[in-house]
């Protein structure tokens, strides 16, 4: 009986440790839950750094790294082309240039994964640790996967992989001082920035958007201290915030003139303002983004979000942050016009929404509103991301570049008659053929900002043969690398003596654009094209490489000589015969093994027809 009361008395404070345990033990698997879902956010933010590497202009940093090393020295003037030879270039990026060399040089392409991935691995880092500052772990494991899709566009290997990092820490770093979780003198603030700012610049001409970053904190401080007294209130607070970032300012300012060009980083920014007009005409990358483009849709996802959101946050509590509000407004506005900016929104737009959902006290229901549209925000990137890697991923490296292999080949072998030449070649293909050929050949053009003025020009020349022609002898341009233009046909009369018939036929553009009487076609594959000027090569070597009969795109004027007697069968035997021996069994042959096909059964009817007659 005693040991019965003695069990019922005890039975209060057995079923309170029982409720106390498993609240323990929810807890515990509320935790586990979301390390889990942030465990999964990284993955898929991390899984979007290994996009497949496309940017063209690595070659010529490539190729300014090589002269970098070899010259000890840094270049002062243009040495990579013959159209802009010593011309003054200040080659700002020239750090970024030299690991570019060293790690291509020592270990290849994995090599240059493996910095880019640190790197954004970095960022990621950092970025966590700021938006724990917002108390918003349940939210990370969706921001973090719509930050890297909202980045897609800017994961390539390019300078600015830095600009992305030392943007990010800077963030960072500017918000824990307005939050008051550090203080350091304005005079530290000041060297620390200067050194800060002067190390970015030697990487990229990104640090003047850092600083842009500070002249919001600074003017947001200035106004949440002098606001108040407009209205007839007492300041907010003294200055000393605004001293502090008034200080970061200074050495943001003066850290970029801590380079070997000094002032002239300045002036070639100032030159690309000067040029954006051009820029976004030509160059995909500083046109409009366009929500019909696959990869900047999550850019324009956050747009919405983010506006929204801030939005709703003014009206509701008016409370927002004037820096984050100042730099939401001009990064927000600058990569609606330019697509090069939408990093830029990215890196601010996510913390400052994060910031504004997280920093207030939501009632029950609206927390289970907002961890609901954090699961659908997550499920959609996934699905969003999982559709872009199909799309993607798989490609080959530098695809837009690397097609110039064959034409760059046949230039090496015949170095020694052709290197003399003025040769013309594509923009995009102008590092390439630097980083390949350098200091044999010397390019037309390439990416640097000293050949802005070839944009426009170039692609006038293009529109018709009569400018074309021009701005080929304008120049002095006596060796042509072109890429192919398939399905650009100009319709031809052709007369024939045998029948008196006239036809019409479909000639490819190059046979209007460089014309027998004065370009000799010498190469050819898939991809390229490469002519020879008439009168800048020895006559028979052009008699025996030219291509006259056996042309890309041009197997029905072929036929067409055929049929009416008029096709030097011994020529287009030995050019089929001299076209196999160019492609050999290199990836050219590969990829014109249909068009190939084409001309062999074309062989077949040329040799039918000369056993009968």
């Amino acid at each position: 009986m005693c040991a019965q009361r003695a069990s019922e008395a005890a039975s209060p404070s057995d079923h309170s440790s029982l409720v106390a345990q498993s609240g323990n033990n929810l807890n515990r698997a509320q935790v586990l839950a979301q390390y889990a879902l942030l465990a999964l956010g990284v993955l898929c933010a991390v899984a979007t750094f290994f996009t497949t590497v496309e940017n063209p202009d690595f070659f010529w940093h490539f190729a300014a790294g090589r002269w970098i090393i070899q010259n000890h020295a840094l270049p002062r003037a243009d040495f990579l082309s013959w159209s802009r030879a010593g011309t003054p270039w200040v080659d700002f990026e020239w750090l970024t240039q030299i690991f570019y060399y060293l790690l291509y040089s020592a270990a290849g392409l994995r090599a240059l994964y493996a910095l880019k991935v640190a790197l954004f691995s970095v960022a990621l880092w950092i970025l966590i640790k700021q938006l724990r500052l917002y108390n918003a772990g349940g939210l990370l494991y969706a921001a973090l996967p719509l930050w890297a899709a909202a980045l897609l566009p800017n994961l390539d290997i390019r300078p600015e992989n830095f600009t992305l990092l030392f943007f990010t820490a800077e963030f960072y770093f500017l918000e824990l001082m307005r939050l008051d979780k550090i203080k350091i003198s304005p005079w530290k603030l000041f060297a620390v920035s200067l050194a800060g700012f002067g190390l970015w610049g030697n990487f990229h001409a990104g640090c003047f958007y850092g600083a842009m970053l500070v002249v919001f904190f600074a003017a947001g401080e200035l106004a949440r201290v002098m606001l108040p007294a407009v209205y007839g209130k007492p300041r907010a607070d003294n200055f000393g915030k605004t001293a502090m970032f008034a200080a970061i300012l200074a050495g943001g300012a003066m850290g970029p003139l801590l380079n070997p060009y000094g002032i002239g980083v300045y002036t070639v920014t100032f030159s690309h303002y000067r040029d954006m007009a051009k820029l976004q005409e030509y160059i995909v990358e500083w046109q409009v983004p366009a929500f019909a483009n696959i990869v900047q849709r999550p850019y324009w996802f956050l747009v919405f979000l983010g506006f929204g959101v801030m939005i709703w946050r003014s009206l509701k509590y008016r409370d927002i942050p004037y820096a984050h509000l100042l730099a939401m407004l001009y990064f927000g506005l600058a990569s609606s016009q330019y697509s090069r900016y939408t990093m830029f929104y990215a890196l601010v737009a996510v913390p400052c929404t994060v910031y504004a959902l997280r920093d207030t006290k939501l009632s029950a229901r609206a927390e289970k509103l907002l961890k609901c549209a954090a699961a659908v925000v997550f499920m959609a990137t996934v699905l969003h991301l999982s559709v872009w890697a199909r799309a993607a991923l798989g490609r080959s490296p530098w695809r837009h570049s690397v097609i110039a292999e064959g034409a760059c080949r046949y230039l090496e072998t015949n170095r020694g008659r052709l290197a003399p030449l003025r040769l013309y070649n594509p923009w995009e293909w102008g590092g390439y053929i630097s980083y390949r050929l350098y200091p044999a050949f010397k390019t037309f053009q390439d990416g640097r900002y000293i050949f802005h003025g070839n944009l426009e020009l170039m692609r006038k020349a293009e529109s018709d043969n009569i400018s074309w022609q021009s701005a080929m002898r304008g120049n002095g341009v006596q060796l042509a690398v072109m890429k192919r233009r398939r399905g650009f046909f100009h319709p031809e009369k052709a007369h024939s003596l045998k029948t008196g018939r006239t036809s019409i036929l479909s000639r490819p553009y190059y046979h209007f654009f460089m014309p027998k009487q004065d370009w000799s076609l010498v190469y050819w594959d898939a991809y390229s094209l490469v002519f020879v000027r008439n009168d800048s090569a020895d006559p028979r070597w052009l008699e025996e490489n030219r291509f006259t009969v056996v042309r890309p795109d041009d197997l029905e004027a072929a036929r067409w000589r055929l049929r009416n007697d008029s096709l030097d069968k011994k020529v287009f035997n030995r050019e089929l015969q001299m076209l196999l021996r160019r492609l050999g069994v290199s990836d050219a042959l590969t990829d014109t093994q249909s068009e190939f096909a084409g001309w062999q059964h074309f062989h077949t009817d040329v040799n039918w027809r000369t056993q009968h007659g």
